[in-house]
């Protein structure tokens, strides 16, 4: 009787939550991001500017003017 009253649980736990991650749009884009191979609908998004890909070079500026 216990295991069952605690399985019923747990579906209805399951249940609530698919309904309220549905709701969201939590479990398309999961499964949209697994589908795609990592691409959104809205196609390849731009490449992160927080990749770590060492020391940046400083952008050629010219020199302040003496004071």
């Amino acid at each position: 009787m216990g295991l069952s009253s605690l399985f019923r649980s747990l579906v209805l736990v399951v249940f609530i939550t698919a309904i309220f991650t549905m709701q969201l749009g939590l479990v398309n884009s999961v499964l949209e991001v697994r589908k795609l191979g990592g691409n959104s609908k809205r196609g390849a998004s731009p490449s992160s500017p927080n990749k770590n890909l060492g020391p940046s070079p400083k952008p050629n500026r010219p020199p302040p003017p003496p004071a």
